[in-house]
């Protein structure tokens, strides 16, 4: 096996780095999020749920698909480390000054209500120069497969990010202000990813446009994969009220948060599948198997909880007073969860192995579906249908990644295989333990983790590298 492909010991490292990372940021960011809720109220928090919306959005066309690309060329061998990442962020700075521009036109052209319009320049424009500066640094220590580091720059960021949240709370601050403290967090976190790449890499320079060629498939495919999340809040706000916003806002954020833990996690095979689409095919169908099942197990494991207690979650996380109009939607949101943990895996089948542009037009297509059925969905049927909406846009979006895949029928089957047994145990057990514990708090906690203790227990797969991991900590700590 070619030494650009990292070892267990790697995966394990960074798979665990970005679990631990991802619950940390976000359980903050939820908590966050929740005491936001609480003290803005539906209204204000709609607003609030749509500028950062669009300040994701802003915040990729600052990257369209740049750090994907690096990562495919950093694989080519004998390449000329310190060129590409000049040339990718000059081109970077080049387009995040061009969207900043871009951005603050829109947003005085379109809001006219003041304060919509300081929710909107306060949090956008220094998050898209955080984003930009971040996601750089943060290819960096990708395709050094050092993800620990980003993990814990992010890890860090949201902390603050929490910390300033409380603060809001604690101070019952307008929407104004949270805004501002969104932004301002956003941009400091960007600066500090670059003075961690800056001593890590040391000096870059050099320019070559042919870095760059390729771009387009990712570019459109991750536009659309951007969009597709924050389309929700953007449609809903023009075809229902703001209530029905804010109730949709608010109950997606706990899922949405949860869908996050599976996707980053993800990365930890991404160097490596890099690698393997190019030269060795049959590897990187079993290595895709293998984050699959692992991404879908996690999955699965956090939408449980949402699915069997959502009205104890609703009101221990946003207060009594959402529980009545939240839990539904939470009922049909919790399983973005599970869709999500599939779609990121085959989606990442597809685009490293040299089919971008199939991937992008999978993704364009569950894109324009996804408008059409908030429109009609969301103007019907409020959030609920708005739920129904990411629902069915997520589930026809597997569909068509695994149709456009040449072995996709192949990877489905080999994943069933796989996963048929332990899940269904796993599964079984967490639907009893329903029924016997009661309907509080500690038993959607016991529930969560009684499922991953199970499906450890029963897969033997997970079992080994449970066992191995846990061998060579206690090796490490004897050593020291």
């Amino acid at each position: 096996m070619d030494k650009n492909v990292a070892s267990r010991s790697t995966l394990v490292k960074n798979f665990l780095a970005l679990l631990c990372s991802e619950f940390v940021v976000r359980i903050a960011a939820s908590l966050g999020a929740i005491l936001i809720a609480r003290t803005l109220g539906p209204k204000q928090y709609g607003i609030l749920a749509v500028a950062l919306s669009f300040s994701f959005i802003a915040g990729y066309l600052c990257d369209l698909g740049m750090t994907h690309l690096t990562l495919q060329q950093s694989a080519v061998p004998e390449v000329n480390l310190s060129v590409l990442l000049s040339t990718m962020l000059r081109a970077r700075l080049a387009l995040t000054a061009t969207v900043s521009v871009a951005s603050l036109g829109w947003i005085l052209w379109a809001y006219t209500n003041r304060e919509s319009r300081l929710v909107m320049l306060l949090l956008i424009l220094p998050s898209i120069w955080g984003i930009s500066l971040g996601g750089f640094a943060s290819s960096y220590f990708w395709l050094q497969q050092e993800l620990h580091i980003s993990a814990a720059i992010k890890t860090v960021s949201q902390l603050l990010m929490a910390v300033t949240l409380l603060i809001s709370f604690l101070m019952k601050l307008q929407v104004v202000w949270v805004a501002a403290g969104y932004g301002g967090v956003s941009l400091i976190g960007g600066t500090i990813a670059m003075w961690m790449f800056r001593r890590r890499a040391g000096h870059i320079g050099g320019w070559d446009p042919h870095f760059l060629r390729g771009l387009g498939g990712f570019t459109l495919s991750g536009i659309a994969g951007m969009a597709l999340p924050q389309v929700g809040p953007i449609l809903l706000e023009r075809v229902t009220d703001g209530t029905q916003l804010g109730c949709f806002a608010a109950a997606s954020r706990i899922p949405s948060a949860l869908c996050a833990i599976p996707g980053a996690v993800g990365t930890a095979w991404y160097p490596q599948l890099f690698h393997l689409g190019i030269n060795y095919p049959a590897e990187h169908l079993e290595k895709c198997a293998q984050e699959i099942k692992i991404i879908v197990i996690l999955g699965i494991g956090l939408a449980l909880p949402l699915f069997l207690y959502p009205s104890v979650i609703i009101g221990f996380m946003l207060g009594s007073a959402w529980v009545a109009v939240a839990t539904p939607v939470l009922s049909i949101l919790c399983w973005m969860t599970v869709l999500n943990s599939v779609s990121n895996p085959l989606g990442d089948a597809l685009g490293t192995k040299g089919l971008q542009m199939r991937k992008a037009v999978i993704y364009a297509l569950a894109l324009v579906l996804g408008v059409v059925l908030y429109s009609i969905l969301g103007r019907s049927a409020g959030a609920i249908g708005g739920a129904w909406a990411a629902v069915i846009t997520i589930a026809a979006l597997c569909a068509g990644l695994v149709v456009a895949n040449p072995t996709g029928i192949r990877l489905v089957i080999t994943v069933s295989r796989k996963l048929f047994r332990p899940l269904v145990i796993a599964s079984a057990a967490a639907l009893a333990a329903r029924f016997l514990l009661p309907n509080i708090l500690p038993s959607a906690a016991l529930l969560f983790f009684g499922f991953f203790c199970a499906i450890t227990i029963v897969d033997e797969e997970l079992r080994g590298t449970a066992l191995w991991a846990m061998a060579s900590l206690r090796l490490r700590m004897e050593r020291r």
